[in-house]
This record gives C-alpha cells, structure tokens and sequence, in this order.
C-alpha cells in the first residue's frame, strides 16, 4: 500500500513535470484533480503505514518482551485506520459526485437552449 501510494505520488509528480516543460498549460480543474489523487494517496499510505507500525510493533513487543495489550487497544488502533479511510475515500465520492451534477447542469443548459433557439 505504502509503494502503491508512493508510486502515484512520483507519477503524477513527474507527470507534471514534463507537462509544464512542454509548456502545456493546466487547466485548474485539471491540475485540482492531479493534486487531489495524491493528496488522497499520500493520506491513505500514511494511515496503511501507521497501522502497520503498530501491527509489527505489537507483533515483536509480544513476541519479544511477552508484552500483552489490551484488546480495546487493537480495536481502536483498527477503527481509526477505517475511520480514516472511510473519509479520505468519502472526500474523493463527494468531488465525483459534485463533477457529476455539475455535468448534468451543464447538459441540460444546453439541451434547454437547443430546445429554445
């Protein structure tokens, strides 16, 4: 998860990159979305990897040092990861579903005008 999130933070990166060299112009809206992808990956690989963290740390410490954590603290640790998701995931609908109505306030200007003229 965390190299997936990385390699779409370099990508994008370098995509746009070469883009402003060959002095092809963003579009807000386009870079806004470009920025958002990763903005979007670099949170959900910095949630993957603090869990992670914690998964491997648990895993040695009760390994190790025979350290037993209390179950409401595994469950915690978990919610929080899926709360976290849940609204990195949410921001990316609620854009989606904002670009969706927008293009079908836009498709029906122009079938009104079609109409009317």
């Amino acid at each position: 998860m965390v190299m997936s999130s990385g390699s779409t933070v370099a990508y994008l990166s370098r995509h746009m990159r070469r883009m402003t060299a060959n002095g092809q112009a963003f579009s807000s809206s386009r870079l806004r979305g470009q920025v958002r992808v990763t903005v979007t990956g670099v949170i959900q690989g910095i949630l993957y990897m603090g869990c992670a963290a914690w998964t491997s740390y648990t895993y040695l410490s009760h390994t190790v040092l025979q350290t037993i954590f209390s179950e409401d603290i595994y469950i915690t640790v978990a919610n929080l990861y899926m709360l976290g998701t849940t609204f990195n995931l949410g921001v990316g609908q609620a854009v989606f579903r904002q670009r969706a109505a927008d293009i079908w306030l836009r498709a029906t200007k122009v079938q009104k005008s079609e109409q009317g003229g």
